[in-house]
């Protein structure tokens, strides 16, 4: 099946709320996140509402190009 994740991929991923905190605590735009973490523009708001989960490699790159701190 296409486009369908291993559960092992989301291991260490944030909830939505992390997530936002996080974005929103760096001084980061929805847009700018997504840029730093190589996704969409579209894909970002999609993680932080928990329409989606993101998976935690794009996570992982997220922090490493932000610098960003996780905060609860």
């Amino acid at each position: 099946m296409a486009g369908v994740m291993k559960k092992s991929a989301y291991r260490g991923s944030p909830d939505p709320m992390t997530l936002k905190l996080t974005r929103i605590r760096a001084g980061l735009t929805q847009r700018q996140a997504a840029g730093l973490a190589g996704i969409s523009v579209e894909s970002w708001p999609r993680y932080e509402r928990g329409e989606r989960r993101m998976p935690a490699e794009t996570w992982r790159t997220f922090l490493q190009n932000s610098g960003a701190k996780v905060t609860r």
